[in-house]
């Protein structure tokens, strides 16, 4: 009987301290406490209660000893309607819900319960909940996720695009932890989101130099159906993207097209351009060109093919094809010159661009006891590419060509194995790359590339958190070889990096991330050749770069609650011997002068990058401003130049919520940035948008750049000891820009049945020198 009370009690005080306390505060919309709400914490199925307790005078509540899984908070009051939100729960970590809004019981409709969802946080994760207004006024997942209140995340529903405002890298999309795109994306069915996560410097699981992941997480799978379309082009069918799309879903498989057809037909781009060169006898030669036309007509072609088979915790089994092709049969510029010693005389440029790229995708992953997993990943790509640059004056003037055939294979693996424990989780895997690329290149000479390079990784990261602590540490071993003709590198590096957050209350956090980090040289620049563009001006390949050192800090400040979301962010970057562009003058045996365009391994390249972002809230969220601003200061530093600047940058948007239509308006300044001895000046953008949701159906229209018949502009200025340069480009086509938006899907019980891939070893780049 002792040895029995013995075990009883010790098991009792296990279970006591995985146990997690819960809580928060219920106000009304005025943000009053609202006193006596019975608060409940069930299953999911809504079945059995299994903690309860009431709010305060103050409106806080405490719900003590609650046991790590996933739960339905439901929170009643007489006159409220009732508040239902899902909460995940880990071990040995208290959770805070922050303030829980409940609307008058006016707002419930008869025989309809009011859900309100709203941001969860857990451990080791934020996950938001789209409201119901979200989800109703938008027609895919790019519309909604747009809407959320994700700081920093930069995207544009009508463009496919998907980036960030953070230095500290891009974003990684997935979709039930399936690695996804922006096409993919678009063709969700909002209704099916059941909420997202952010993980922000989510470390080496999701992959190299990301600022944050993105997982969209779908409702239950069943058997059903989806076809549909979503699509979005000028109504004078200057640019569009398209997509038309598939999902079958049986049992425990899946299978589902997505073919995306992207254009872009643009004839009135202008430019002018003045450049001034020094030569050797101490006189500044003139060239000042105009454009006298410009036209680009591109298409991209986009198959994916996706097979996904699951087993329950058991394990996942999926195999996704790619196929690509990009044409653009017409990139042809004219230009009048002005140049010292000349008469004026006209140019033409001629560029063909053209590339296939075919992929395969396979990965497995195993569910093992005691929470462990292990997971296997290979993918192979073949991409071909053909590329022709001509120029030739009139009147028999000065001519010259360029061309290149690249061939390019790579192979992709990993494997990773990970655990969860009660105090948080380990990951640890390798990553192996190869690639061959064979360039043929023919100019006044030809010549042939052959590049192999090879990688492999082998990391561990640990996740876990204490108290109010919580933070990751990772380590990386990392070897490179890179070997082309003669010329090779083999390095090894040590990458670590981790991240501590410390909540300071319910609704106010610190954080501070560490990077270091080797980034490989572009595989397009390390290409042993050079072709001539003009009479005075080469582009060089250099064959001899090498890997560089990225050292990064970043300190964060956040605060939330139900109306306003803020986030204070200062990141600091090193780069040592960082690769950089060179413009430098070269004399030849025959006394002829060409500036050459080339890159190469400098000093260092430093960036301080701060930033505030805002989020507010009005009439119960029928009315969302927000805005971003930065302020971001280069170094440049090498043998040839020392230049320093600094830049502001901000943008400004307001949404409206109104029943079915949803308005937006949005204006962006200048994105300015200094890169070696150029200062790039970039478009400023705004819109103004509106859109109509009628059950499955969706139609809005876009106004981009409004009231501004001179369009867009952007300029570059590159200045050294030899060259001025001043490049300044307009595109009048954008200026008053309309755009129409239609999506329209038709399913029969679909939802996400594929699970739990994690990650996206798919190569895109071709490696040639254009």
């Amino acid at each position: 009987m002792k040895i029995v009370s013995i075990f009883l009690l010790s098991n009792l005080y296990s279970i006591c301290l995985q146990a997690a306390d819960i809580q928060g505060v219920v106000t009304d919309s005025s943000n009053t406490p609202i006193v006596g709400v019975n608060i409940t914490m069930r299953t999911l199925e809504g079945t059995q209660v299994m903690e309860g307790t009431q709010s305060l005078s103050d409106g806080t509540f405490i719900l003590k000893g609650v046991n790590p899984g996933n739960y339905t908070l439901v929170c009643t009051h007489i006159g409220y309607a009732d508040y239902i939100a899902e909460v995940q729960v880990n071990k040995e970590a208290s959770l805070s819900l922050g303030t829980l809004i409940m609307s008058p019981q006016s707002v419930q409709l008869k025989g309809v319960t009011v859900s309100i969802r709203r941001n969860v946080f857990t451990a080791d994760k934020q996950a938001i909940y789209p409201s119901k207004q979200q989800t109703e006024t938008s027609g895919g997942g790019l519309d909604l996720l747009q809407k959320l209140p994700i700081p920093l995340l930069d995207i544009n529903p009508f463009n496919r695009t998907i980036g960030s405002l953070d230095p500290s890298g891009g974003v990684a999309i997935l979709i039930n932890d399936i690695p996804a795109d922006a096409n993919e994306v678009a063709v969700l069915d909002p209704k099916q989101i059941r909420y997202v996560e952010v993980v922000r410097k989510p470390g080496m699981r999701y992959g190299d130099q990301l600022a944050m992941a993105i997982n969209i997480v779908l409702k239950q799978a069943r058997n059903g159906i989806s076809l549909g379309m979503n699509t979005t082009n000028s109504i004078l069918f200057k640019r569009g993207n398209n997509n038309i799309f598939a999902t079958y879903i049986r049992d425990k498989s899946q299978f589902s097209i997505n073919q995306n057809e992207d254009y872009q037909n643009y004839s009135r781009q202008e430019s002018e351009e003045l450049r001034q060169y020094l030569l050797p006898n101490n006189s500044w030669h003139k060239i000042e060109q105009q454009s006298l036309l410009t036209r680009t007509l591109s298409a991209t072609h986009g198959t994916t093919l996706k097979y996904n088979f699951t087993q329950p915790n058991n394990f996942v089994f999926q195999v996704q094809g790619y196929i690509t092709s990009h044409r653009t049969p017409k990139l042809k510029k004219s230009f009048l010159v002005r140049e010292t010693g000349k008469s004026d005389y006209i140019y033409h440029t001629h560029n063909r661009d053209e590339y296939n790229s075919n992929a395969l995708n396979l990965y497995f992953k195993k569910y093992l006891p005691n929470k462990q997993v292990l997971m296997f990943n290979a993918v192979g790509t073949s991409i071909n590419s053909d590329y022709d640059y001509r120029y030739n004056q009139e009147d028999n003037g000065f001519q010259t060509s360029y061309g290149v055939e690249g061939k390019k294979s790579s192979v992709i693996g990993e494997a990773r194995y990970s655990k969860d424990f009660e105090w948080g989780s380990l990951t640890s895997g390798i990553h192996s790359f190869y690639e061959h690329t064979k360039n043929h290149y023919t100019s006044s000479a030809s010549n042939e590339g052959k590049m192999i390079n090879i990688s492999s990784k082998a990391y561990v990261q640990l996740d876990g958190r204490w108290g109010k602590f919580s933070g990751s540490a990772n380590l990386a071993i990392e070897d490179q070889y890179y070997k082309q003709q003669s010329d090779r590198y083999h390095k090894q590096m040590f990458s670590p990096s981790g991240k501590l957050n410390y909540d300071i209350n319910q609704r106010l956090s610190l954080g501070y991330d560490f990077n270091l980090a080797s980034r490989l040289p572009a595989l397009s620049s390390m290409n042993n050749t050079a072709y001539q563009i003009d009479q005075w001006e080469r582009r060089m390949g250099n064959s001899g770069l090498k890997p560089f050192n990225h050292i990064e800090h970043s300190l964060t400040l956040a605060y939330y609650n139900q109306k306003c979301y803020a986030m204070l962010q200062g990141v600091y970057a090193y780069n040592k011997n960082a690769i950089m562009p060179t413009l430098t003058r070269t004399e030849e045996e025959n006394e002829h002068v060409f500036f050459d365009n080339g890159v190469g391994n400098q000093r260092n390249f430093k960036q301080l990058v701060l930033t505030a972002y805002l989020r507010y809230t009005l009439f119960q969220n029928k009315l969302v401003l927000s805005g971003t601003g930065s302020y971001i200061h280069y170094h440049a530093d090498s043998e040839l130049y020392n230049n320093r600047r600094g830049f502001f940058f901000g943008n400004l948007g307001v949404e409206s919520y109104l029943g079915k239509l949803y308005l937006s308006a949005n204006i962006r300044s200048r994105y300015n940035a200094l890169h070696a001895e150029s200062i790039w000046y970039n478009e400023y953008a705004s819109s103004l948008s509106a859109m109509y949701k009628w059950k499955n159906y969706q139609l809005g229209l876009v106004w981009e750049q409004p009231l501004q018949s001179t369009g867009t502009n952007s300029s570059v200025i590159t200045t050294n000891n030899v060259v001025r340069k001043m490049l300044y480009q307009r595109n009048p086509e954008a200026g008053n820009h309309i755009l129409l938006t239609f999506s329209w899907r038709w399913d029969h019980g679909l939802k996400s049945k594929a699970q739990d891939v994690e990650l996206d070893n798919k190569d895109t780049n071709a490696g040639i020198l254009k």
